[in-house]
């Protein structure tokens, strides 16, 4: 009688070990997933953390280059018929007679909206040798955003000392309307 009353119990507590083993595993498994839960929130607090550490830098970056930034508006605020004067200047300074024409849009080199715009100009003079070159040369340093594209000199024939000079320069200006 003894024996009938072990075995029901034992099936019982292996039952009941069963079941408490299934507990605990779904215990662990819960704070398993609450430790995940805890882990993305800390990674995610540290990325909100260093985009705003980004943002504070990026607003001082603002805040300090304002002055500089104006400057250089300042400077790239140049108007077409100011980009001309400024390059007839650098041809009277050489001693050097200029035409310039063939005032062409130029757009591809960006390749994308801006509030800037690049005109592509002509320069046409014809002088001595020398004279030709220094302006030329004051044409590369003149006092606003501009670069020389291409340039030809060829001497005039049936002349000793004469020669012509055709230049394209590319001007970056903010009103081509100005035309």
């Amino acid at each position: 009688m003894h024996t009938r009353n072990i075995r029901p119990r034992a099936w019982g507590v292996a039952i009941l070990a069963c079941v408490l083993w299934v507990g605990v595993l779904f215990l662990v498994w819960q704070l398993q997933g609450v430790e995940d839960v805890w882990a993305l929130k800390a990674v995610d607090s540290e990325q909100v953390a260093a985009r705003e550490m980004m943002l504070a830098q990026l607003r001082t970056l603002v805040r300090e280059t304002k002055g500089e930034r104006e400057a250089l508006m300042n400077l790239a605020s140049v108007d077409v018929i100011h980009a001309i004067d400024v390059i007839e200047d650098a041809g009277l300074a050489s001693g050097v007679t200029l035409d310039i024409g063939g005032a062409v849009a130029d757009d591809t080199v960006f390749g994308r909206v801006s509030q800037t715009r690049t005109l592509a100009l002509v320069v046409r003079a014809q002088s001595t040798f020398p004279r030709l070159v220094h302006m030329v040369a004051l044409l590369e340093t003149v006092s606003i955003p501009s670069e020389i594209l291409h340039v030809e000199l060829k001497k005039v024939s049936g002349s000793t000392s004469d020669w012509t000079l055709s230049a394209r320069v590319r001007v970056t200006t903010t009103n081509i309307n100005g035309l």
